[in-house]
């Protein structure tokens, strides 16, 4: 639970520097950093929750394009 990608507020990949990597992908679930949904028994809401935030983002992105 002490590994996984760092975002910013729209769940994208930022680097070491606080930098996003790519302006179109979107990190979501487990894999954002920090995440503990092992102790707070959270997974399932952490997943729902930035897996919607992140295709509102996404649906965003797409409207500008």
């Amino acid at each position: 639970n002490s590994i996984g990608i760092e975002v910013d507020e729209k769940l994208r990949p930022v680097n070491e520097s606080g930098n996003v990597v790519f302006e179109n992908l979107f990190a979501a679930g487990a894999i954002i950093a920090y995440a503990n949904s092992m102790a707070e028994k959270s997974g399932g809401g952490v997943a729902i929750a930035t897996g919607y935030r992140s295709g509102e983002v996404a649906a965003d992105l797409a409207k500008k394009v």
